[in-house]
């Protein structure tokens, strides 16, 4: 440890990861500037987001993950509730830098001050850090000319929606979710010691429909020609693809017109009933459609 910064062992200490994991550390801070810069901001700029950033999280460590090659910084709580007692931490708790660089950078440019720094007040609720943030991957990819709102009422009742998006001839509604329920499930099984005959994890077997009929909660009945009217699920964990289907058949799709599973990335798994909502849907969301997200019982690689 001789010759360590007294900085440098202080992150390391608080670290919540594996140290095998940590290929070096650096204060959140540090590495949020040098991304935000890489992301093509002016270093003025990111200091001046970063210095509205809740004290707590701006304290939060940054180490540079061995594994992936990309930084991540130490914010959140582990998931409870294994049968056995035990709880899951993971990257839920080590969020990638980018994702929280492209998500403020986002809030500034299309949310104004107030919408920016009721996003960094809210990221400063450790339990909830994860859901806050998901929250804006749908959107990042937004055209300039459209308009985006968060936390829109639909109706003339107290519930919203997560973001509003309008363009010159069309619109889209979403609630997203965090699906971190799926995760604790599958790493119950193992801590049971479920595993397929090979010794690998089991294919999920969760069920869907709790997680999609909270969504229809949120729409009331809407012609889709109208506004789109979409739930967003991310999630750690591959869905079944036919009890998905299945799942989503049963919705009432007067009111939830389309359900995406995605992640930080342009590609996505999209259902609709209807072709033309399909292609309306990924243009307004510049995405593309993929299996990424989804497998098949008996398939290949199915865990």
């Amino acid at each position: 440890m001789a010759g360590l910064s007294a900085v440098y062992l202080a992150q390391m200490i608080s670290l919540t990861v594996p140290p095998r994991f940590v290929a070096a550390v650096k204060p959140l801070h540090d590495a949020f500037v040098e991304e935000a810069t890489k992301q093509g901001l002016q270093a003025e700029v990111a200091e001046e987001i970063f210095a509205l950033v809740p004290e707590a999280l701006r304290r939060a460590p940054s180490f540079l993950d061995r594994m992936g090659g990309m930084w991540r910084y130490d914010y959140g709580r582990p998931i409870k509730g294994l049968p056995g007692g035990g709880a899951v931490i993971g990257t839920h708790m080590w969020p990638e830098v980018e994702h929280f660089v492209r998500a403020a950078r986002f809030a500034r440019e299309r949310l104004g001050s107030v919408g920016l720094q009721s996003f960094l007040t809210r990221l400063g609720d450790r339990s909830r850090h994860s859901d806050y943030l998901t929250e804006f991957a749908p959107v990042i990819r937004a055209a300039m000319d459209c308009t985006v709102q968060y936390e829109v009422s639909l109706g003339s009742g107290k519930q919203t929606v997560d973001w509003l998006i309008r363009g010159h001839h069309d619109s889209i509604a979403l609630e997203v979710k965090n699906r971190l329920r799926d995760l604790v499930d599958s790493m119950g099984r193992i801590e049971a010691g479920d595993t397929d005959p090979d010794g690998t994890a089991p294919a999920p077997t969760h069920d869907p429909n709790p997680l999609l009929s909270d969504i229809v909660t949120k729409f009331s009945p809407r012609d889709p020609s109208e506004l789109i009217q979409a739930g967003w699920i991310h999630t750690e964990i591959r869905q079944e693809e036919d009890e998905l289907r299945s799942a989503f058949e049963n919705l009432d799709h007067s009111r939830v017109h389309v359900l995406l599973f995605g992640d930080w990335d342009e590609d996505v798994y999209l259902l609709t009933s209807d072709a033309e909502v399909r292609s309306r849907t990924l243009a307004l969301l510049n995405a593309r459609q993929s299996r990424r997200f989804v497998f098949r019982r008996g398939e290949p690689n199915a865990s």
